[in-house]
């Protein structure tokens, strides 16, 4: 998607999840002001303690988000997919933000400096439903995710999980243990252990290094969502 006219911007913004609703003259100004940038494979975007305020849409590809603690330890927060925004926050906060953002795939976006994003929504305040609209949910989903380490088993944290990601990327699932277990709050070791009940349960089935969710609802709750990553 390199080198996108105007028109093929506003295309793609009208079919993103997170611009969903934005009037057509918000996007085409949008289209002007944003750039596109591309990230290979690995490459780090944004490092623990760093002042990153460019905000991104994301064209193609994937970003993942996450929080390092002191002893190594990763929790994966977010997966941003084609039509999802990364670091919508950043330019409304002085200080710098503590967590790790990496390129997963060869992966494009759509990009604004921290003051063309602030100044593109004080000309279109509109806008602010979509972004509210966005953090909301995380917000709840980022609390959701807090009482799951708490109070639940960790089959109960990895199925639900796996239920959020086949809804979001589809079947199979391209997922490792270590990788789930970044996502769940857990260890790899306990990772190996959940997905071996799930397959017991039946709820799951692997082979190398694919993962098909064949019983979503199994260990849910009655009104439980999926969380947001």
């Amino acid at each position: 998607m390199v080198g996108l006219s105007i028109d093929e911007k506003i295309e793609f913004f009208q079919g993103s999840a997170f611009l969903k609703g934005a009037k057509p003259e918000t996007l085409a100004d949008l289209a002007k002001v944003t750039r596109e940038v591309c990230y290979p494979k690995g490459t780090v975007i944004a490092r623990d303690g760093m002042y990153a305020h460019e905000v991104f849409i994301v064209s193609c590809g994937l970003l993942r988000v996450s929080a390092i603690s002191e002893s190594g330890k990763r929790i994966t927060f977010i997966l941003a997919k084609k039509g999802e925004p990364y670091n919508i926050l950043s330019p409304f906060m002085k200080g710098p933000r503590h967590f790790m953002a990496e390129a997963v795939k060869n992966t494009r976006c759509l990009q604004l400096s921290g003051p063309q994003y602030l100044e593109f929504i004080e000309s279109h305040p509109d806008i602010l439903i979509q972004i509210i609209s966005w953090i909301a949910p995380a917000l709840d989903s980022a609390i959701s995710r807090i009482f799951d380490q708490m109070e639940k088993k960790v089959e109960c944290r990895i199925m639900r999980v796996l239920r959020t990601l086949s809804a979001k990327f589809g079947s199979p699932l391209f997922f490792t243990n270590a990788e789930l277990a970044e996502l769940a709050g857990t260890t790899t070791e306990s990772a190996i252990r959940a997905m071996a009940v799930l397959r017991e349960l039946r709820a799951i089935e692997t082979q190398r290094g694919r993962i098909w969710v064949k019983d979503p609802d199994l260990l849910k709750k009655e009104g439980e969502m999926d969380i947001r990553i």
